[in-house]
Formats: structure tokens, C-alpha cells, sequence
């Protein structure tokens, strides 16, 4: 009879998800059923004869499992052919790798696969073949990154302002409202590039040049706590702008509230005009919060406005102002039907990574697996929490 351990948390989900999917390799399977068959008490000669393997290799993956679990029935990654580029050489191409080849002497501010095997060759008497190149680099974890921009704020008052900021996303007034307020804009009326869904091989196509019909503002406020939207559009953006449309939309909250507005320093919301215009109005109600200079991060209509130029602008074509307006309003109704609240801070959700051998992830260890198939990865990693 042979013998296999209890299985351990979500170990019988795993081998039934590996015995299922149809994308992964025979072997691995055929692994999986012999130790399903063990654990409904079938005899190894019994398993061996009905998978078509020997007895012994029956007792060598069962033993597998029962020392390593779902990741002994992976294949040992291999140790590969013995290394031909010396140790040095391997050190001065990834030195030069993360050098800016501008201070080297070259002409040119970065890398190509191309450009750097023929400096490593001129310079290094390193011969090494394009993708030699790049599996070299690809096994010490460099890849060609597109470079990203990030801006600093030196507002001497930075902490002061995100300190009266942030403790109103996370713990908020009780019985007040909070408003994250800022424009979109100047819009361009014209034609935008987008996609969709579409067979193989043809994808959308558009012409490349398009015509202008002018620029239009869009003044909105948003409600992290709820997700909620209000939004008007202008043809220019200055403090009666400002002024208009607090008093288009002030008045639409409830009466009883106090109401703390979040927005950049702008010149148009710190004119005099506005804070008299709010201090006669709504005198002691609405609270201003400025958010530091180069820290627009901090408002969190920063991130709907990005959905906002998503689902409205990518693939959308206007030629007036009318038919924008239109198309702000039928969106805002859409949104405001099932409005999400912002959160503030990271919401990462937990992710199977599908690089192998696995390092990070639900499958922690040093089973290959980068021939398994990413969407059963997902499942595994979901079915694995605990």
C-alpha cells in the first residue's frame, strides 16, 4: 500500500486545479494523479500500471511530495552547461551594462544590445553574441527600462500641509464633507487615439493627423468617501470661474455640513476674490486646505481625472464644445450610477509572479515554472490563501 502524508491546507485544491488544467505539461500531471490515486489508497503497482510507469517512480515522486509538497512535483531546475565567460569578464559587462555609456566617451546617452556588444568587444575584447548578451544581462536581473520622472517638492511647509491633508482621507471629520477639487484642462476638440476589441492581426486604425475646434476646461469636485462626481464645463479658467461653480455646487450639499475643500495653491483659488466670495457666503462652513507646491499626488481627484481621460478622451472624437458638454454629462451620470470611493495609500492586492524559478509569491521556491500558464497561476495563487 502505498503510503502519502495528510494533506496540508489548501494542498488537495492545488492538486485538483494541477490535475484539471490542460495547459500544463503531461508529466507534471500524470505526478499529480499519482498522488490523488495514493491518497484514495490505490497500491503503487495499481498506480504505476494505470499511468504507465514503474513502480519505483511511483515511490520517488510520492516521496517527493512528501518531503517538499506541491513543489517537489516540479522539475529540479538544472544546473546547465558549464560556464564559458569568466567570472571578470561577466563583471565588466554588467559594469558597463549600468554605465551611461556618455560618460565612457560614446556619443550617446544609453544602451542598445547592439551598441554595447560592439563596446565590449572594441573596448574589452569581450565577444559575445546578441542574445548570449542579453541572457547574460537577463540572468543578473538587468533589462532595458524606459526611465521615469518624479518631482520633488521643496515647499518649505510640506509636512504642515500633507499633515492637515491626509487625516482628512483617512479618519475625516465626523459629520463633515470633504471635497477634492482641481480642473482638467485645456481640453483639445479633436480626435483622440484609442482602441478596442478586434481579431488578430487587424487592429484600428485612424488617420494621423486630425483638426482642432478649440479647448474647453472642466472644473470637477469629488468626494472620496462616497466616489461621487460633480462637474461643469468652461470655455476659461480664472477665479469667476471658481466662483461660479462653487456656487453651483455648494448649495446642492446638505445645508448642515461642514464642507473642508482640497485644492493646489493655484492663482485662481487663492485669489481675495474667492475667499470673500466663500467667507460672505458660507461664513465659518468651508474649510480650505492647500496642497503643497508640486505635491498634486495629494489630491485625490489627481487619480479620477485619470479615469476621467480614459473613458472619455481615448478614442473619442469632438468637434465642438456642445458635443463635449454632452458627453461630460451622459459620463458623470454613468459614473455617479455606481460611484467607487478613493482610498487613500496602496492597495496592492497579493500576486503570483510567473517568473522561474519563483522567488516571491504563493509558490515560493525553486520549482520552474515558467511554462505554466498565467491565468492558472492567478487561480493558483488565489486558491492558495489562507
Amino acid at each position: 500500500m502505498s503510503e502519502v502524508r495528510p494533506f496540508y491546507h489548501q494542498e488537495a485544491l492545488l492538486l485538483q486545479g494541477l490535475a484539471q488544467a490542460s495547459s500544463l505539461p503531461a508529466a507534471l500531471r500524470d505526478r499529480v494523479q499519482m498522488i490523488l490515486l495514493a491518497q484514495q489508497g490505490l497500491p503503487r503497482h495499481e498506480i504505476a500500471a494505470q499511468l504507465a510507469y514503474t513502480a519505483d517512480t511511483v515511490v520517488k515522486w510520492l516521496a517527493r511530495f512528501n518531503r517538499k509538497g506541491v513543489l517537489g512535483l516540479f522539475d529540479a531546475p538544472r544546473s546547465g552547461s558549464p560556464r564559458k565567460l569568466p567570472l571578470d569578464d561577466a563583471l565588466c559587462v554588467l559594469e558597463s551594462a549600468t554605465s551611461r555609456p556618455s560618460d565612457l566617451g560614446l556619443p550617446f546617452p544609453a544602451w542598445s544590445l547592439k551598441k554595447l556588444r560592439r563596446y565590449l568587444a572594441q573596448q574589452h575584447q569581450i565577444a559575445l553574441s546578441r542574445e548570449g548578451l542579453r541572457q547574460l544581462l537577463a540572468r543578473h536581473g538587468l533589462s532595458w527600462k524606459k526611465a521615469r520622472s518624479w518631482q520633488h517638492s521643496h515647499d518649505p511647509l510640506f509636512d504642515q500641509k500633507r499633515d492637515a491633508i491626509v487625516p482628512l482621507y483617512t479618519d475625516p471629520p465626523a459629520g463633515a464633507l470633504v471635497l477634492c477639487l482641481d480642473q482638467k484642462g485645456p481640453v483639445q476638440l479633436r480626435r483622440y487615439p484609442g482602441g478596442g476589441y478586434a481579431p488578430k492581426g487587424k487592429a484600428p486604425r485612424y488617420p494621423s493627423d486630425y483638426v482642432r475646434h478649440g479647448t474647453i476646461y472642466v472644473l470637477g469636485a469629488l468626494c472620496p468617501q462616497t466616489g461621487q462626481v460633480w462637474a461643469r464645463c468652461f470655455s476659461h479658467y480664472n477665479r469667476l470661474t471658481v466662483i461660479w461653480f462653487l456656487g453651483w455646487l455648494l448649495p446642492q450639499l446638505p445645508a448642515d455640513q461642514e464642507l473642508y475643500v482640497i485644492w493646489d495653491n493655484a492663482s485662481a483659488h487663492t485669489a481675495q476674490d474667492v475667499g470673500r466670495w466663500l467667507a460672505k457666503q458660507y461664513p465659518g462652513r468651508v474649510h480650505l486646505r492647500f496642497t503643497p507646491s508640486k505635491a498634486s499626488w495629494l489630491n485625490l481627484i489627481e487619480a479620477w481625472w485619470t479615469t476621467f481621460s480614459r473613458d472619455v478622451l481615448r478614442g473619442a472624437e469632438f468637434e465642438s464644445q456642445a458635443q463635449f458638454r454632452e458627453g461630460v454629462r451622459a459620463y458623470l451620470a454613468y459614473y455617479n450610477a455606481q460611484p467607487t470611493p478613493f482610498v487613500w495609500g496602496r492597495q496592492r492586492r497579493r500576486r503570483c509572479f510567473r517568473a522561474g524559478p519563483l522567488r516571491r509569491g504563493v509558490l515560493r521556491g525553486c520549482a520552474p515554472v515558467g511554462n505554466l500558464n498565467a491565468r492558472f497561476l492567478y487561480r493558483l495563487a488565489r486558491e492558495c490563501r489562507t
